[in-house]
Protein backbone atom coordinates (compact mmCIF):
# COMPACT_ATOMS: atom_id res chain seq x y z
CA UNK A 1 0.00 0.00 0.00
CA UNK A 2 1.34 3.41 -0.92
CA UNK A 3 1.97 5.77 1.95
CA UNK A 4 -0.28 8.81 2.18
CA UNK A 5 1.58 12.09 1.83
CA UNK A 6 1.52 14.46 4.78
CA UNK A 7 -0.51 17.64 4.41
CA UNK A 8 2.66 19.73 4.27
CA UNK A 9 4.52 17.45 1.85
CA UNK A 10 6.50 19.64 -0.57
CA UNK A 11 8.11 16.93 -2.70
CA UNK A 12 6.26 17.94 -5.88
CA UNK A 13 7.42 21.54 -5.53
CA UNK A 14 11.00 20.47 -4.80
CA UNK A 15 11.04 18.13 -7.79
CA UNK A 16 9.92 21.04 -9.95
CA UNK A 17 12.77 23.20 -8.66
CA UNK A 18 15.28 20.43 -9.28
CA UNK A 19 14.00 20.09 -12.85
CA UNK A 20 14.39 23.84 -13.29
CA UNK A 21 18.05 23.58 -12.25
CA UNK A 22 18.62 20.72 -14.72
CA UNK A 23 17.24 22.91 -17.51
CA UNK A 24 19.37 25.83 -16.33
CA UNK A 25 22.51 23.68 -16.35
CA UNK A 26 21.72 22.45 -19.86
CA UNK A 27 21.34 26.05 -21.05
CA UNK A 28 24.58 27.09 -19.32
CA UNK A 29 26.49 24.73 -21.60
CA UNK A 30 24.94 26.54 -24.59
CA UNK A 31 25.91 30.07 -23.47
CA UNK A 32 27.86 32.09 -26.01
CA UNK A 33 30.82 34.31 -25.12
CA UNK A 34 29.83 37.22 -22.83
CA UNK A 35 26.32 35.85 -22.35
CA UNK A 36 24.76 35.12 -18.97
CA UNK A 37 21.97 32.97 -17.59
CA UNK A 38 19.57 33.89 -14.80
CA UNK A 39 17.44 31.68 -12.57
CA UNK A 40 14.20 33.02 -11.07
CA UNK A 41 14.88 36.59 -12.13
CA UNK A 42 12.36 37.27 -14.94
CA UNK A 43 10.93 33.75 -14.82
CA UNK A 44 12.20 30.22 -14.35
CA UNK A 45 15.30 30.35 -16.59
CA UNK A 46 16.48 33.23 -18.78
CA UNK A 47 19.46 33.97 -20.99
CA UNK A 48 20.17 36.89 -23.28
CA UNK A 49 17.80 35.60 -25.99
CA UNK A 50 15.29 33.30 -24.28
CA UNK A 51 12.94 33.34 -21.33
CA UNK A 52 12.02 29.76 -20.46
CA UNK A 53 9.17 28.59 -18.28
CA UNK A 54 9.90 25.06 -17.06
CA UNK A 55 6.83 22.91 -16.40
CA UNK A 56 6.66 19.33 -15.21
CA UNK A 57 3.28 17.64 -15.73
CA UNK A 58 2.23 14.04 -16.24
CA UNK A 59 -1.01 14.79 -18.12
CA UNK A 60 -1.41 16.05 -21.70
CA UNK A 61 -1.36 19.65 -22.89
CA UNK A 62 -4.95 20.36 -23.91
CA UNK A 63 -6.67 23.53 -25.13
CA UNK A 64 -7.83 24.42 -21.64
CA UNK A 65 -4.81 23.33 -19.63
CA UNK A 66 -3.79 25.87 -16.97
CA UNK A 67 -0.14 25.38 -17.88
CA UNK A 68 -0.38 27.31 -21.16
CA UNK A 69 -2.87 29.98 -20.09
CA UNK A 70 -1.19 30.78 -16.80
CA UNK A 71 2.20 31.06 -18.53
CA UNK A 72 0.75 33.25 -21.28
CA UNK A 73 -0.73 35.65 -18.73
CA UNK A 74 2.59 35.82 -16.89
CA UNK A 75 4.23 36.93 -20.12
CA UNK A 76 1.44 39.47 -20.69
CA UNK A 77 1.86 40.98 -17.24
CA UNK A 78 2.84 44.69 -17.28
CA UNK A 79 5.77 43.82 -14.99
CA UNK A 80 7.29 41.50 -17.61
CA UNK A 81 9.55 43.13 -20.22
CA UNK A 82 9.21 40.90 -23.29
CA UNK A 83 11.40 43.21 -25.39
CA UNK A 84 14.49 41.63 -23.81
CA UNK A 85 13.88 38.31 -25.50
CA UNK A 86 13.76 36.88 -28.99
CA UNK A 87 12.00 33.72 -27.80
CA UNK A 88 9.53 32.93 -25.02
CA UNK A 89 9.65 29.17 -24.47
CA UNK A 90 7.14 27.02 -22.65
CA UNK A 91 9.23 23.95 -21.92
CA UNK A 92 6.93 21.20 -20.69
CA UNK A 93 7.12 17.46 -20.18
CA UNK A 94 3.59 17.23 -21.57
CA UNK A 95 2.77 15.85 -24.98
CA UNK A 96 -0.09 17.34 -26.97
CA UNK A 97 -3.60 16.14 -26.31
CA UNK A 98 -5.22 14.31 -29.22
CA UNK A 99 -7.64 17.13 -30.10
CA UNK A 100 -5.73 20.22 -29.03
CA UNK A 101 -5.34 23.11 -31.43
CA UNK A 102 -1.90 23.79 -29.93
CA UNK A 103 -0.45 21.00 -32.09
CA UNK A 104 0.02 23.46 -34.95
CA UNK A 105 1.15 26.38 -32.80
CA UNK A 106 4.85 26.41 -33.68
CA UNK A 107 4.11 26.34 -37.43
CA UNK A 108 1.67 29.28 -37.41
CA UNK A 109 2.38 33.00 -37.87
CA UNK A 110 1.00 35.69 -35.55
CA UNK A 111 -2.43 35.75 -37.19
CA UNK A 112 -2.67 31.96 -37.14
CA UNK A 113 -1.80 31.85 -33.46
CA UNK A 114 -4.36 34.51 -32.61
CA UNK A 115 -6.94 32.46 -34.48
CA UNK A 116 -6.03 29.40 -32.38
CA UNK A 117 -6.46 31.32 -29.14
CA UNK A 118 -9.77 32.85 -30.18
CA UNK A 119 -11.13 29.47 -31.30
CA UNK A 120 -10.20 27.95 -27.93
CA UNK A 121 -11.80 30.87 -26.05
CA UNK A 122 -14.98 30.76 -28.11
CA UNK A 123 -15.33 26.99 -27.58
CA UNK A 124 -14.84 27.41 -23.84
CA UNK A 125 -17.43 30.20 -23.70
CA UNK A 126 -19.89 28.10 -25.71
CA UNK A 127 -19.49 25.20 -23.25
CA UNK A 128 -20.06 27.56 -20.35
CA UNK A 129 -23.20 29.04 -21.95
CA UNK A 130 -24.53 25.54 -22.69
CA UNK A 131 -24.13 24.61 -19.03
CA UNK A 132 -25.98 27.75 -17.96
CA UNK A 133 -28.87 27.03 -20.35
CA UNK A 134 -29.03 23.39 -19.28
CA UNK A 135 -29.12 24.13 -15.57
CA UNK A 136 -30.82 27.48 -15.06
CA UNK A 137 -31.40 26.93 -11.34
CA UNK A 138 -27.75 26.41 -10.52
CA UNK A 139 -25.26 29.26 -10.44
CA UNK A 140 -22.50 28.29 -12.87
CA UNK A 141 -19.18 29.94 -12.18
CA UNK A 142 -16.52 30.36 -14.80
CA UNK A 143 -13.52 28.09 -14.38
CA UNK A 144 -10.13 29.54 -13.50
CA UNK A 145 -8.89 28.59 -16.95
CA UNK A 146 -11.74 30.39 -18.70
CA UNK A 147 -11.00 33.50 -16.63
CA UNK A 148 -7.35 33.31 -17.73
CA UNK A 149 -8.42 32.93 -21.38
CA UNK A 150 -10.61 36.01 -21.19
CA UNK A 151 -7.86 37.99 -19.46
CA UNK A 152 -5.25 37.05 -22.07
CA UNK A 153 -7.60 37.95 -24.95
CA UNK A 154 -9.04 41.05 -23.32
CA UNK A 155 -8.94 44.42 -25.05
CA UNK A 156 -6.53 45.75 -22.42
CA UNK A 157 -3.96 43.09 -23.30
CA UNK A 158 -4.48 43.04 -27.07
CA UNK A 159 -1.38 45.15 -27.80
CA UNK A 160 0.88 43.13 -25.51
CA UNK A 161 -0.49 39.87 -26.92
CA UNK A 162 0.28 40.87 -30.51
CA UNK A 163 3.81 41.86 -29.42
CA UNK A 164 4.70 38.56 -27.78
CA UNK A 165 2.65 35.96 -29.59
CA UNK A 166 5.16 35.54 -32.41
CA UNK A 167 7.94 34.86 -29.89
CA UNK A 168 6.20 31.99 -28.11
CA UNK A 169 7.47 28.46 -28.76
CA UNK A 170 6.00 25.36 -27.13
CA UNK A 171 8.71 22.79 -26.38
CA UNK A 172 6.31 19.92 -25.78
CA UNK A 173 7.23 16.40 -24.69
CA UNK A 174 10.53 17.63 -23.21
CA UNK A 175 12.72 15.13 -21.39
CA UNK A 176 11.59 14.16 -17.91
CA UNK A 177 13.97 15.22 -15.10
CA UNK A 178 15.82 11.90 -14.78
CA UNK A 179 16.19 11.60 -18.56
CA UNK A 180 17.46 15.19 -18.88
CA UNK A 181 19.95 14.57 -16.06
CA UNK A 182 21.34 11.52 -17.87
CA UNK A 183 21.40 13.27 -21.24
CA UNK A 184 23.44 16.17 -19.84
CA UNK A 185 25.82 13.74 -18.14
CA UNK A 186 26.35 11.76 -21.34
CA UNK A 187 26.48 14.71 -23.76
CA UNK A 188 28.72 17.10 -21.84
CA UNK A 189 30.87 14.67 -19.88
CA UNK A 190 31.60 12.08 -22.54
CA UNK A 191 35.34 12.68 -22.04
CA UNK A 192 35.13 11.86 -18.31
CA UNK A 193 35.86 8.24 -17.24
CA UNK A 194 32.67 6.33 -16.56
CA UNK A 195 33.33 5.98 -12.84
CA UNK A 196 33.65 9.78 -12.48
CA UNK A 197 30.73 10.95 -14.64
CA UNK A 198 28.21 11.13 -11.79
CA UNK A 199 30.64 13.05 -9.57
CA UNK A 200 31.38 15.48 -12.43
CA UNK A 201 27.66 15.98 -13.04
CA UNK A 202 27.05 16.68 -9.37
CA UNK A 203 29.93 19.15 -9.38
CA UNK A 204 28.45 20.96 -12.36
CA UNK A 205 25.12 21.28 -10.57
CA UNK A 206 27.06 22.57 -7.59
CA UNK A 207 28.18 25.54 -9.68
CA UNK A 208 24.58 26.79 -9.81
CA UNK A 209 24.31 26.89 -6.01
CA UNK A 210 27.84 28.07 -5.23
CA UNK A 211 28.19 31.24 -3.12
CA UNK A 212 29.41 33.23 -6.14
CA UNK A 213 26.11 32.49 -7.90
CA UNK A 214 23.65 32.70 -5.01
CA UNK A 215 25.13 36.00 -3.85
CA UNK A 216 24.80 37.47 -7.35
CA UNK A 217 21.08 36.72 -7.47
CA UNK A 218 21.47 33.45 -9.38
CA UNK A 219 23.13 34.98 -12.43
CA UNK A 220 25.78 32.84 -14.13
CA UNK A 221 28.26 34.48 -16.48
CA UNK A 222 29.53 32.37 -19.38
CA UNK A 223 33.18 33.04 -18.46
CA UNK A 224 32.65 31.95 -14.85
CA UNK A 225 30.75 28.81 -15.87
CA UNK A 226 33.37 27.83 -18.46
CA UNK A 227 36.18 28.28 -15.94
CA UNK A 228 34.39 26.08 -13.41
CA UNK A 229 33.67 23.37 -16.00
CA UNK A 230 37.32 23.32 -17.08
CA UNK A 231 38.31 22.86 -13.45
CA UNK A 232 35.83 20.01 -13.08
CA UNK A 233 37.22 18.43 -16.23
CA UNK A 234 40.78 18.64 -14.91
CA UNK A 235 39.71 17.05 -11.63
CA UNK A 236 37.60 14.20 -12.98
CA UNK A 237 39.30 13.45 -16.30
CA UNK A 238 41.22 10.57 -14.76
CA UNK A 239 40.43 7.58 -12.64
CA UNK A 240 41.83 9.35 -9.63
CA UNK A 241 41.01 12.90 -8.59
CA UNK A 242 43.35 15.65 -7.44
CA UNK A 243 42.44 16.72 -3.91
CA UNK A 244 41.51 20.46 -3.68
CA UNK A 245 44.47 22.50 -2.41
CA UNK A 246 42.94 25.97 -2.24
CA UNK A 247 43.20 26.28 1.56
CA UNK A 248 46.34 24.26 2.27
CA UNK A 249 48.65 27.28 2.67
CA UNK A 250 46.22 29.03 4.99
CA UNK A 251 47.65 31.48 7.53
CA UNK A 252 45.40 32.49 10.43
CA UNK A 253 45.61 35.82 12.21
CA UNK A 254 45.93 35.89 15.98
CA UNK A 255 42.25 36.79 16.47
CA UNK A 256 41.24 33.81 14.32
CA UNK A 257 43.34 31.51 16.50
CA UNK A 258 41.90 33.00 19.70
CA UNK A 259 38.29 32.36 18.78
CA UNK A 260 38.90 28.58 18.80
CA UNK A 261 40.76 28.33 22.12
CA UNK A 262 37.65 27.28 24.05
CA UNK A 263 36.84 24.44 21.63
CA UNK A 264 36.77 20.88 22.91
CA UNK A 265 39.48 19.72 20.53
CA UNK A 266 41.85 22.41 21.88
CA UNK A 267 41.09 21.54 25.49
CA UNK A 268 41.97 17.92 24.78
CA UNK A 269 45.40 19.04 23.54
CA UNK A 270 45.81 21.22 26.63
CA UNK A 271 45.04 18.14 28.73
CA UNK A 272 48.40 16.72 27.58
CA UNK A 273 50.15 20.10 27.96
CA UNK A 274 51.13 20.14 24.28
CA UNK A 275 50.93 23.93 24.01
CA UNK A 276 53.29 24.34 21.06
CA UNK A 277 50.98 22.47 18.64
CA UNK A 278 47.83 24.49 19.36
CA UNK A 279 48.24 26.92 16.45
CA UNK A 280 48.88 24.11 13.98
CA UNK A 281 45.89 22.17 15.27
CA UNK A 282 43.54 25.14 14.90
CA UNK A 283 44.89 25.88 11.42
CA UNK A 284 44.32 22.28 10.29
CA UNK A 285 40.83 22.37 11.80
CA UNK A 286 39.97 25.49 9.79
CA UNK A 287 41.58 24.07 6.62
CA UNK A 288 39.42 20.93 6.83
CA UNK A 289 36.19 22.84 7.43
CA UNK A 290 36.81 25.40 4.70
CA UNK A 291 37.76 22.67 2.24
CA UNK A 292 34.50 20.89 2.96
CA UNK A 293 32.44 24.08 2.70
CA UNK A 294 34.11 25.68 -0.32
CA UNK A 295 35.44 22.78 -2.35
CA UNK A 296 34.09 19.34 -1.53
CA UNK A 297 30.69 20.69 -0.52
CA UNK A 298 30.24 22.47 -3.86
CA UNK A 299 30.93 19.17 -5.58
CA UNK A 300 28.13 17.57 -3.57
CA UNK A 301 30.29 14.79 -2.11
CA UNK A 302 27.95 12.26 -0.57
CA UNK A 303 27.83 12.25 3.24
CA UNK A 304 28.62 8.54 3.23
CA UNK A 305 32.07 9.40 1.80
CA UNK A 306 32.80 11.65 4.79
CA UNK A 307 31.48 9.04 7.19
CA UNK A 308 33.67 6.31 5.65
CA UNK A 309 36.75 8.54 5.85
CA UNK A 310 36.14 9.41 9.50
CA UNK A 311 35.53 5.76 10.43
CA UNK A 312 38.78 4.78 8.74
CA UNK A 313 40.69 7.40 10.72
CA UNK A 314 39.20 6.25 14.02
CA UNK A 315 39.92 2.65 13.09
CA UNK A 316 43.59 3.46 12.44
CA UNK A 317 44.26 5.41 15.62
CA UNK A 318 42.40 3.18 18.09
CA UNK A 319 45.09 0.41 18.17
CA UNK A 320 47.81 3.09 18.37
CA UNK A 321 46.09 4.55 21.41
CA UNK A 322 45.67 1.14 23.07
CA UNK A 323 49.34 0.28 22.46
CA UNK A 324 50.53 3.59 23.91
CA UNK A 325 48.34 3.12 26.99
CA UNK A 326 50.07 -0.21 27.76
CA UNK A 327 53.38 1.60 28.16
CA UNK A 328 51.97 4.47 30.14
CA UNK A 329 52.71 5.12 33.81
CA UNK A 330 51.57 8.02 36.02
CA UNK A 331 55.05 9.52 35.67
CA UNK A 332 55.25 9.20 31.87
CA UNK A 333 51.65 9.75 30.87
CA UNK A 334 52.05 13.36 29.64
CA UNK A 335 55.24 12.63 27.68
CA UNK A 336 53.81 9.48 26.07
CA UNK A 337 50.53 11.26 25.32
CA UNK A 338 52.46 13.93 23.44
CA UNK A 339 54.35 11.21 21.56
CA UNK A 340 51.07 9.49 20.67
CA UNK A 341 49.57 12.77 19.46
CA UNK A 342 52.63 13.50 17.29
CA UNK A 343 52.60 9.98 15.85
CA UNK A 344 48.94 10.29 14.86
CA UNK A 345 49.39 13.75 13.35
CA UNK A 346 52.35 12.50 11.34
CA UNK A 347 50.75 9.36 9.92
CA UNK A 348 49.68 9.49 6.25
CA UNK A 349 46.08 10.11 5.31
CA UNK A 350 43.87 7.20 4.28
CA UNK A 351 42.13 7.47 0.90
CA UNK A 352 39.27 9.93 0.64
CA UNK A 353 36.90 8.52 -1.99
CA UNK A 354 38.89 8.38 -5.25
CA UNK A 355 41.06 11.42 -4.52
CA UNK A 356 44.66 10.48 -5.11
CA UNK A 357 46.52 12.71 -2.67
CA UNK A 358 44.42 13.60 0.36
CA UNK A 359 46.57 16.12 2.20
CA UNK A 360 47.75 15.47 5.76
CA UNK A 361 46.41 18.85 6.92
CA UNK A 362 42.91 17.80 5.86
CA UNK A 363 43.36 14.50 7.68
CA UNK A 364 44.51 16.21 10.86
CA UNK A 365 41.75 18.80 10.64
CA UNK A 366 39.22 15.98 10.31
CA UNK A 367 40.65 14.39 13.47
CA UNK A 368 40.22 17.66 15.33
CA UNK A 369 36.64 17.82 14.07
CA UNK A 370 36.10 14.35 15.50
CA UNK A 371 37.74 15.34 18.79
CA UNK A 372 35.51 18.41 18.96
CA UNK A 373 32.48 16.11 19.17
CA UNK A 374 32.70 14.35 22.53
CA UNK A 375 30.36 11.63 21.27
CA UNK A 376 33.32 10.18 19.33
CA UNK A 377 35.31 9.65 22.56
CA UNK A 378 38.48 10.74 20.78
CA UNK A 379 41.04 11.93 23.38
CA UNK A 380 44.82 12.31 23.38
CA UNK A 381 45.58 11.78 27.05
CA UNK A 382 46.55 8.17 27.62
CA UNK A 383 45.30 5.93 30.38
CA UNK A 384 47.37 3.67 32.57
CA UNK A 385 46.66 -0.03 32.82
CA UNK A 386 45.19 0.51 36.30
CA UNK A 387 42.56 2.97 35.07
Amino acid sequence: MAKNKLGFDASESIEGIIYQFYVALDRCFKLQENESLRIEREGDVSNDNEQIEVKRYSDSLTDSHMNFWNTLNNWLSPEFDSSKYKFLILLTTQDYGKKTLFKNWNNEDVDGRLEILNKILNSALQRFENREQKDTEKENKKSDTLKLMELALSQERAGALKTIIGKIYIADNSLAPADLYNRIKIEYFRFIPKENKSAAMQSALGILISPEITESGFEIQEAFFTKQILEIASIYNSKTIVFPKRHLNLHLEENEITQHLDSSFVKKILDIEHHDVINDAITDYVIANRTIADELGNRLVNKSVYDAYEKELLKQIKPKYNKACRSSTPESIIKLSKDHYDDVMGMPSPNFANYNDTHISYKNGTLHNLADDNANELIWKLKTENE
